[in-house]
């Protein structure tokens, strides 16, 4: 089976759709949402303007508003449609204009209002927009409202946040805990007024109070204010400290390590940061902007907002995602910023792309963001070789561009001693200085070669002029014909308008050409335009995918040796590329049947679309196989100990053979004391007595083979038990055994021998114990019962390989490989940094650190690579049937696709694909979280493996529990639809939930060490025992349960469910399998389209061949009635859920009338036909006609 490169596609909306497939091609969209004329934001330019540092014009050492206007020519020359100014407003200045004391003036640094007039006048008369930087949060101390509001002046009592505090030992004991962003207690106590106030940014920035609604009232009129003197639009800064708890409860800790107190850092910041009133406020002002446009007949006065914050509480500041409360135009898109980092690839790229396209509601507009004034530039972040294309990129992309002054001719950062430095947060300290200031992004525009680069007439700088002045600036870079970064950019602000002009639809794909090459391809109207670049430093040549036709180069990067208007000659569809290169083409060949479509928006709605092409005689057995996990001690017992075995297993086999299941995936049953259910083993040459012997399990292999089930084992290569004679002979220092596992001397800390480093184990708490008899230290990256090999021994590698050998000629099918990544460790034992998110974690807890030296080592995955070797061999040289190779990494998806393989050498059949595991976990988790999963997990899975979809297992809460059992058919139908191998945890086809365990009957180490914690983190709740009837122990049994018996068994259970005609979840899960079974074995070609239509329904859609299935999934719990895509006139319905209205085998007709293809409102969302509403459950459709289908033009219509 083949997988080609993933395209992803974002895409407006659907009326209809067009199709062609050739060869070793991509596929090729078109796709369009009706609507009126784009307002002039919605694809504008917005150029930030750091006005201090842009242009000086009176010498003073500050830039000004005189200085800008002076500059407005550079912005009409580059094709500017907007520009945002950082605030001018009147200011002491300690944060640069961030401390307002008057937001009715411009501070004299800046000029006059009469200048911010001329501004105006000149700026609209060169089409260019002006909008303010809104600074709502706080003020400055020396605000007359403050003062004010010191006194007690009535009317401006409460106008900012006041609480009580007192003073003891001469020391200000604050109201709770809370720490202001630039560090140290966010209160600060006021003398004259006897209280402390908050400042979440400096002490001369006191917070607003805007739970008082004169507060309010006061800023919507200074909105309205400067809307009346012409001001387009506002940018509203720190918007996500708006609001704060009522109850002003103390924050808790982040537990990040060696954070000192005072630090904000220090806090998760849960009561001060996204409050559910800080949404509504925004959606307040939005009112106001809107109110005002139509009163006063202007053009759209525009909102933009600023909030450092996850993606999901990004979104609502752009407004309820059905439109009914409108936010932001739009909310500063920073994943280039916070998620893009140096040494970047093809897949960080694209998932930067993908991520925020899949959570945008569709009805809102994108934007996208490479820097401003609080992060280093581009330039520096990156390297200057990546200037023109990241400019490209988010030129390229549909929406908002917004730049910051500098970027377009690729400026980066300044330098600047402390003494220099005038950012408040970093100048108190001149040792973190380096680290904390933002000056060096700050420091002034270059736009000549003369003193001080043209910023003034030479006088002395607020801050210094950066050393390359002399070769990077405007003067020097804006020549005609040379091929210049400023030039570059000026190029692809003239293609944006191009865009607009021509489009008469719109779509964006993302094609992953090769580890370091991307294809952006955008349809505007009749026009294709492609975006190429390769990230990498060695030449690529690379073929295009969905292409055809020549090639015009529109623009390449300063350093291409491609020339603006070359022909490229598309013969093979191939183009050569240099290290770093980047171009944009025009296809010469414009597309058919574009006069059908309509003006659009470019309103984006996450899609993702997969070609995959197979020949279905070549696929091996594990290919297309569903895999059944059985927990052996919680499946079946035979023998009334109360503990599942072989015999057990045995006894069901025909229940697996009913059910369809090709592989049944057995955990750990080696010899074990049992400490961790059989992870911690004694004897990988023995079965356990408790599960059996090695005649039962020679047995279920031959019985297994007889129902033409495979039989796969759990092999726990990282660590053995403590009681194995290995490890005791390590002890012993016995030779050939000194080595065995990973032993350390420790280290001398003040006369006392401590643990070698800081690394922490999986179960929480230093992953080293002291072995007094070796007098020395032992790692274990689980349990201290549970010793790590040394694989860095020859002797280990050896005896794992003669493990393997010994149960592939018992006859095992393969094996699953626990704890992959922690095979190797660093040899220097360094020590591991905090972890990205190490503020959700206690510092003992193992997500507290990056795992860079204990885990994907280099050495880890090589001897992956050996061992699939192995297997292969053992394959070829005896002539048996593929034997596979599973591994077990919960590791970044950058990482486990190296356990598929590198291009040379193969690993893995497959890694097991956890991302519905651990991802979708939030209780508030939506579909866009689903869509994002898939579209991920293809985005980083290289070309030509195979994929894997997996719902759960035995160390994670059920999905029923996690997702809500009324969406068990729902997973199953997914995970069943989508190409490639499903994975199922016994219990699942029947719908089970967690079972209900008390510390006391827990078995989880982890757990029942600490029972205030059992619940928490306890692995038990998901492994309580198979729940095949109503009986006593739910048939699991008739001695005592090991763990007890879910209560809901007498609801839940095999019995009751499979009974002929049920709609029941174990006949929905027996359905999908075979219909997995019919669907793999028919098709060559296959598509997969995957679409949010809210933010609760999901459609899949795949065509082998000459067929077309679709996936309807409804994940709410309301009806929904949506528009579908892609649908044909009738269906016949394969698989519904549970609870659906709909019947297997009933006839579904989507068909609407060819005039309804004309859409009167702009979104999809929003798209209704009176007579065609449609309630979606979870539905699994096949169309009645089969014949083949004409893809060169596929209409599809909506229901």
């Amino acid at each position: 089976m083949k997988r080609l490169m993933p395209i992803l596609v974002a895409i407006v909306a659907v009326n209809c759709y067009n199709v062609k497939v050739r060869p070793n091609d991509g596929l090729y969209i078109l796709k369009n949402e009706s609507s009126g004329e784009l307002d002039w934001w919605q694809n504008a330019v917005f150029y930030q303007i750091y006005p201090r540092s842009f242009m000086d014009s009176d010498n003073d050492g500050i830039g000004d508003l005189q200085g800008i206007i002076k500059r407005l020519d550079h912005l009409k020359d580059m094709g500017i449609t907007a520009t945002w100014l950082s605030p001018i407003f009147k200011s002491p200045q300690v944060d640069q204009g961030y401390d307002i004391s008057d937001y009715y003036d411009i501070d004299p640094d800046y000029g006059t209002l009469k200048d911010l007039s001329q501004l105006l006048e000149k700026a609209h008369a060169l089409g260019i927009k002006v909008v303010l930087d809104f600074v709502p949060n706080h003020t400055s101390d020396k605000h007359e409202w403050f003062l004010m509001s010191v006194n007690k002046t009535k009317g401006y009592e409460d106008f900012y946040v006041w609480h009580d505090c007192y003073i003891q030992d001469n020391k200000t004991i604050p109201p709770n805990n809370w720490i202001s962003n630039f560090k140290d207690s966010a209160w600060e106590y006021h003398p004259q007024r006897n209280q402390c106030y908050l400042h979440q940014f400096a002490i001369q920035q006191p917070d607003l109070n805007y739970r008082n609604p004169d507060v309010v009232k006061a800023m919507k009129d200074v909105l309205r204010f400067w809307m009346d003197y012409g001001i387009d639009g506002f940018r509203c800064d720190a918007v996500n400290f708006l609001f704060e708890d009522k109850a002003f409860s103390d924050e808790p800790r982040s537990y990040i390590p060696n954070v000192a107190e005072n630090d904000y850092s220090y806090l998760n910041h849960i009561y001060t940061l996204d409050q559910p009133e800080t949404y509504d406020m925004i959606y307040q002002w939005r009112e106001v902007l809107d109110d005002y446009t139509k009163q006063n007949k202007t053009d759209t006065k525009v909102m933009m907002t600023e909030a450092y914050t996850t993606i999901e509480n990004t979104m609502p500041y752009y407004g309820l995602s059905d439109g009914s409360r409108k936010g932001a135009h739009f909310t500063f898109n920073f994943n280039f910023v916070r998620n893009l980092t140096k040494g970047f690839d093809v897949r960080d790229l694209t998932n930067c792309i993908e991520r925020w396209l899949t959570y945008l509601p569709s009805i809102y507009t994108s934007n996208w963001v490479l820097g401003n004034h609080d992060n280093r530039r581009v330039a520096s972040r990156f390297g200057t070789q990546y200037i023109d294309a990241l400019n490209m990129i988010t030129a390229f992309l549909p929406g908002v561009m917004i730049t910051y002054n500098g970027e377009e001719i690729g400026m980066e950062d300044g330098e600047v001693t402390c003494k220099e430095g005038h950012d408040p947060q970093a100048i108190k300290n001149c040792t973190t200085f380096p680290n904390d200031s933002r000056d060096f992004e700050r420091t002034p525009f270059q736009w000549d070669n003369s003193t001080n680069a043209g910023f003034n007439k030479g006088n002395a700088t607020w801050l210094p002029v950066s050393k390359k002045y002399k070769e990077v600036n405007l003067a020097a870079e804006n020549v005609l014909g040379l091929n210049s970064y400023y030039n570059v950019y000026k190029k692809l602000l003239q293609m944006r308008k191009n865009f607009t002009e021509t489009a008469n639809f719109d779509s964006i794909s993302i094609v992953q050409l090769s580890k370091n090459v991307v294809q952006l391809v955008r349809k505007t109207g009749t026009h294709e335009y492609d975006l190429v670049f390769n990230v990498g430093d060695k030449n690529e040549s690379v073929q295009f995918v969905n292409t055809w036709g020549d090639y015009q180069v529109v623009v390449s990067n300063s350093n291409s040796s491609y020339k603006t208007k070359d022909i490229i000659k598309n013969n093979n569809k191939t183009i050569h590329l240099g290290p770093y290169d980047s171009v944009i083409l025009y296809n010469t060949l414009t597309v058919s049947g574009a006069s059908q479509f309509l003006k659009v928006s470019y309103t984006m709605t996450g899609n993702i679309v997969l070609m995959i092409m197979l020949n279905s005689s070549d696929l091996s057995w594990w290919e297309t196989a569903v895999f059944y996990q059985i927990y052996p001690r919680s499946f079946k017992d035979s023998n009334g100990d109360g503990i599942g075995d072989l015999n057990g297993i045995i006894e069901k086999l025909d229940y697996l053979n009913e059910t369809g299941i090709t592989a049944t995936l057995l955990s750990s049953i080696f010899k074990s004391p049992q400490f961790d259910q059989g992870y911690d083993v004694t004897d990988f040459k023995d079965i356990d007595p408790v599960y059996g012997t090695l005649d039962d399990f020679k047995e279920l292999l031959t019985k297994a083979k007889d129902s033409g089930i495979k039989i796969i084992i759990d092999f726990v290569p990282n660590h053995t038990s403590n009681q194995h004679e290995w490890f005791q002979k390590s002890v012993a220092r016995e030779a050939g055994y000194e080595d065995f596992y990973v032993w350390h001397d420790g280290k001398d800390v003040n006369g006392t021998i401590d643990v070698p480093n800081n690394w922490i184990s999986h179960f929480g708490g230093s992953a080293w114990t002291w072995n007094e008899q070796r007098n020395q230290y032992y790692l274990h990256q689980y349990f201290s019962q549970q010793p790590d090999l040394n694989y860095s021994n020859p002797a280990v590698l050896e005896a794992m390989q003669d493990v393997l050998k010994y149960w592939l000629d018992i006859g095992v099918d393969g094996f699953r490989i626990n704890s992959a990544p922690h095979l190797f460790e660093d040899p220097d034992f360094g020590d591991e940094p905090l972890a990205k998110r190490h503020t959700e974690y206690n510092i003992s807890d193992y997500n507290c650190l990056d795992h860079n030296s204990t885990a994907d080592l280099d050495d880890t995955i090589h001897l992956i690579y050996q061992w699939r070797e192995l297997i292969d061999n053992y394959t070829a040289t005896n002539n048996v049937e593929e034997r596979v190779m599973i591994t077990e990494a919960y590791s970044p998806l950058r990482k486990q696709g190296l356990y598929y393989g590198n291009g040379y050498r193969k690993g893995g059949h497959f890694s097991s694909n956890f991302l519905f595991v651990t991802t979708v976990t939030n209780p508030t988790f939506n579909i866009k979280d689903v869509t994002y999963c898939i579209d991920e997990w293809f985005i980083y899975i290289p070309e030509g493996y195979i994929d894997n979809w997996l719902l759960g297992n035995h160390d994670n809460h059920r999905a029923a529990t996690r997702f809500g059992k009324e969406n068990v058919d729902g997973f199953n139908m997914v995970i069943a639809f989508l190409p490639g191998i499903m994975v199922t945890y016994n219990g699942e086809e029947i719908g089970m939930e967690d079972g209900e365990v008390t510390c006391e009957q827990g078995f989880d180490p982890q757990a029942t060490r600490n029972c205030s914690i059992f619940a928490e983190v306890s692995r038990d709740f998901e492994r309580t025992p198979f729940q095949w009837d109503d009986s006593t122990n739910a048939g699991f049994t008739t001695g005592t349960p090991w763990l007890p018996v879910s209560s809901k068994a007498k609801q839940v259970n095999l019995a009751a469910q499979n009974v002929e005609g049920l709609s029941s979840h174990y006949n929905v899960y027996k359905d999908l399998l075979a219909f997995r079974t019919n669907f793999q074995n028919k098709f060559v070609v296959d598509v997969l389209d995957t679409y949010s239509l809210f933010d609760n329904v999901m459609q899949l859609h795949r065509r082998p061949d000459d067929a077309e299935y679709t996936l309807l999934f409804n994940m709410g719990n309301s009806s929904e009635s949506v528009d579908y895509h892609k649908l044909n006139d009738s269906y016949e319905v394969l698989v519904a859920s549970v609870d659906s209205s709909y019947k297997k085998r009933v006839a579904v007709n989507f068909a609407v009338s060819r005039s309804e293809f004309f859409y009167k409102l702009q979104t999809l969302r929003e798209y209704r036909t009176p007579n065609d509403r449609i309630l979606i459950n979870y539905v699994l459709c096949d169309p009645f006609s089969t014949k083949k289908r004409d893809m060169e033009n596929i209409f599809h219509n909506h229901g």
